[in-house]
């Protein structure tokens, strides 16, 4: 019986293969980190926004050096247009701008590099964390604010515990 590689053989591994970029648990934070991490750093970047929500370590040191990288990229492709141009200027005394096929190739690749770095990051902003205010965190934050205010009642962490669920 003969195996036919085919379109339909490699979806399966396809697949795979993204599943297992997918984390199967994902960090829980505060709303607040969470919007306030994911406004932030949808316009930002860098890995400000993963810094924010606290999962820096995590993901966000990616996105920091990979956009780092392409605006470098970037600047590289740029100063070598820059630098052919001044010698383009004094060989010609022609003041239009050369771009040498290198420079422009590093322009190009560095763009590509940093958009896919930051809807890269923006995605990881908005589905890498989830925002959670269960009992158990409201428990926790009702405790540190009880010690901090010295009121040790049952009723108000009670009270604390049903407004935060809601």
């Amino acid at each position: 019986m003969k195996c036919i590689v085919g379109l339909k053989s490699f979806v399966p591994v396809v697949v795979l293969i993204f599943s297992l970029g997918i984390r199967a648990e994902r960090t829980t934070v505060s709303p607040e980190r969470y919007y306030s991490g994911a406004g932030i750093g949808t316009f930002v970047g860098f890995g400000i926004g993963q810094a924010i929500q606290g999962r820096y370590k995590e993901t966000g040191w990616i996105f920091t050096v990979g956009e780092l990288s392409s605006l470098a990229i970037i600047t590289s492709g740029l100063i070598w247009a820059a630098i052919a141009t001044s010698e383009n200027y004094k060989a010609n005394r022609e003041p239009h701008m050369y771009i040498p096929a290198g420079g422009l190739a590093m322009i190009i690749a560095g763009s590509i590099m940093g958009g896919g770095f930051r809807i890269w990051d923006i995605i990881d902003l908005w589905t890498g964390a989830v925002p959670t205010e269960s009992k158990k965190m409201a428990l926790l934050t009702m405790r540190d604010h009880n010690h901090m205010a010295c009121t040790t009642s049952t009723q108000s962490v009670v009270f604390d515990v049903i407004r935060f669920s809601f």
